[in-house]
C-alpha cells in the first residue's frame, strides 16, 4: 500500500507534489479514518497538502433538520457540516438550493442565511427554514427568484451546486456586481465538484462533466476532499436505491483571487460529457484525452482519492 502510494507520488508529481512524511509512519487503519484532506493552489500550484481529522457531524445538534432530497439531486450532506463550520457566525447565501437541505443545517449556525432558489416548486420549503427561527431576520427567502436580481447579495460565504460552467459564469457576475456598487470582495465561494475518475467509474453521475470540474479544482484558491456515506443515494434522484462510499471536493474561490477571474470558460471534450465516460472509447482516452497540466492534476487528485477513501 505504502510502495504503491509512494510510487506514484514520486514517479507520476515530476518533483512538485511532495508526500507528508507522516504519512509513511502511518499504518492503513488509521488513513482509512482520515475525514479530510486540504491542498492549496494559490501562489504554488498543488505543491502538498496538509491531513485533518473529519468535521464533526454538526447537522446531528439541529433541530428538526430532515433531509428531503437524496443524493445524487442534492450535493452530499458531508458538505453541509463543513460550511456550517465555515459560516459559522458570518453571513451565508446559498444560489440554487431545492428543498434547502444543506441550508436547514448551515443556517442553525450562520448569523444570517440568505436562500436564492429560481423555482417556485421549492418556495414552501424554504419559507418553512425561514419559519423555524423565532428571529425573522435570521432566514431571508427570495423564492422565486433568478441570480443574479436587481439587488447585489452581500455575505461572507456564498454555496452554490449547479454545472460546472454556469457556477463560474455566475461567480464572475457576482464578483463583477460587488465591483461595480464599490462592495468588499472579502468573501468567499465554495462549490461542490467530484473530479475523481473512480467516482465517474462506479457513479457515472449523468449531467456532470469530469472534465470542467476537474478544470475547476485547478482555478480555485483552496480545495477540500472530503469522505460521506449517503443512504438510499440514486442516480438523477430516480434509479435504484444504494449505499454509496466516496469522495466530494469541496472548492473554494477567494473573490479577491485574480487567478479565477482570468478565466470564463472552462474546457469542454465530448468523452467528458453525460453517458460518454463509460464507453470503451472514452475509458482508453480518459487522462490522455485532456492537456497535460489538467492530467497530471487529475493523477494527483486521483491519489488523493485513494488515500482518503482507505486505497
Amino acid at each position: 500500500f505504502f510502495f504503491d502510494i509512494f510510487m506514484k507520488k514520486t514517479l507520476l508529481s515530476n518533483g512538485i507534489f511532495f508526500l507528508i512524511p507522516a504519512l509513511i509512519c502511518q499504518s492503513q487503519a488509521i488513513l482509512l479514518h482520515v475525514g479530510e484532506i486540504l491542498y492549496s493552489n494559490k501562489g504554488e500550484d498543488f505543491r502538498g497538502f496538509q491531513l485533518h481529522d473529519a468535521t464533526p457531524n454538526m447537522c446531528d445538534r439541529v433541530p428538526g433538520s430532515a433531509i428531503r432530497d437524496v443524493y445524487n439531486i442534492r450535493a452530499p450532506m458531508a458538505l453541509a457540516h463543513k460550511l456550517a463550520d465555515l459560516a459559522r457566525d458570518r453571513d451565508f447565501i446559498e444560489i440554487g438550493t431545492r428543498n434547502g437541505d444543506l441550508s436547514r443545517c448551515i443556517s442553525f449556525f450562520a448569523k444570517h442565511t440568505l436562500l436564492i432558489e429560481i423555482d417556485s416548486t421549492y418556495c414552501s420549503s424554504l419559507q418553512a427554514i425561514k419559519n423555524a427561527y423565532t428571529d425573522p431576520a435570521k432566514v431571508e427567502v427570495r423564492c422565486p427568484e433568478r441570480f443574479p436580481g436587481p439587488n447585489v447579495p452581500g455575505g461572507d460565504v456564498y454555496f452554490l451546486w449547479i454545472t460546472p460552467q454556469i457556477q463560474l459564469t455566475l461567480m464572475h457576475q457576482l464578483k463583477d456586481m460587488l465591483i461595480a456598487s464599490k462592495r468588499s470582495l472579502s468573501a468567499s465561494v465554495y462549490m461542490a465538484a467530484n473530479p475523481f475518475w473512480e467516482h465517474y467509474q462506479r457513479w457515472n453521475a449523468p449531467g456532470h462533466n469530469y472534465v470542467q470540474q476537474l478544470h475547476l479544482t485547478t482555478l480555485a484558491t483552496r480545495v477540500r476532499l472530503l469522505s460521506f456515506h449517503e443512504v438510499n443515494a440514486r442516480r438523477g434522484g430516480t434509479g435504484p436505491p444504494m449505499n454509496l462510499s466516496s469522495v466530494v471536493a469541496l472548492i473554494e474561490f477567494d473573490l479577491e483571487d485574480e487567478r479565477w477571474y482570468n478565466t470564463t470558460q472552462l474546457l469542454h471534450l465530448p468523452c467528458a460529457g453525460p453517458g460518454t465516460v463509460g464507453t470503451k472509447t472514452c475509458r482508453k482516452a480518459k487522462k490522455w484525452a485532456i492537456p497535460t497540466h489538467l492530467a497530471n492534476h487529475a493523477v494527483k487528485l486521483d491519489m488523493l482519492y485513494d488515500i482518503l477513501a482507505g486505497g
